[in-house]
């Protein structure tokens, strides 16, 4: 992340060091993806229902941009590193709660989601999750360690801090990605600022996360969205 202020001398890590540290901030990071159709091939979302766009973004439904259906899959093509792509799954959904469980080929990843009228926040994780068991109703981690991956107003300049995770900014909400799995527009863009890294992700009404992009003291490593299998 480009900084202001006085330059300091900085040794990088050897190879291998660095691609631990970015292995650990993206198992870090959460994901969230859901939607509402079929997809293994490329498609053009031009042909989703019109919706009113001009100035009201900020008033659509937080779910609709995670809505959480039990077996609903998801497919990210990485490039960057060994770990940036994996899948995903909605394994349970209860009330306002549902449970993903990530497999990126070197671990397993459980979370749990809260969606509110203001807020999607992954209130728990955890890793090494390699039997799968319903978390939905495990106490809530604390604040400290909760995520806010999205919030209200859906708007450009909407800024909030999660502690230990930066601080997250709505860059865009008419945001353009080009994936396997089709062209995306009018894309929700955020910005995590971290102490030495930026991380964007983009989230689409109905599909849920459909890029993400990470970068580091010169490493670049992004996750697209592949295929996706909504229930």
């Amino acid at each position: 992340m480009p900084k202001t202020g006085t330059k300091s001398v900085k040794f990088a890590p050897p190879l291998p060091l660095m691609i631990i540290i970015i292995v650990a901030l993206l198992l870090a990071l959460p994901v969230v993806a859901a939607g509402c159709r079929r997809s293994s091939a490329p498609q053009d979302e031009n042909d989703a229902a019109d919706q009113n766009r001009s100035g009201a973004t900020q008033q659509l439904s937080l779910a609709s941009y995670f809505p959480l259906t039990v077996r609903s899959t998801w497919s990210y093509l990485g490039e960057g590193m060994e770990y940036a792509s994996f899948t995903r799954e909605v394994v349970f959904a209860r009330g306002q709660r549902g449970q993903l469980q990530e497999d990126n080929g070197g671990t397993v990843i459980a979370a749990v989601y809260e969606i509110t009228e203001d807020a999607i926040t992954r209130i728990y994780h955890a890793g090494e999750a390699y039997e799968v068991e319903d978390l939905l109703d495990r106490v809530a981690a604390p604040e400290s360690e909760q995520v806010v991956i999205l919030r209200t107003p859906l708007a450009v300049g909407t800024t909030w801090q999660t502690q230990g995770y930066g601080t997250r900014t709505i860059t865009a909400t008419d945001a353009v990605v080009e994936t396997r799995a089709g062209k995306f527009e009018n894309c929700i863009a955020v910005k995590i600022e971290g102490e030495d890294s930026t991380l964007h992700e983009y989230f689409k009404e109905g599909i849920g996360l459909v890029m993400r992009e990470f970068e580091s003291e010169g490493y670049r490593v992004t996750s697209t969205l592949e295929e996706y299998d909504i229930k």
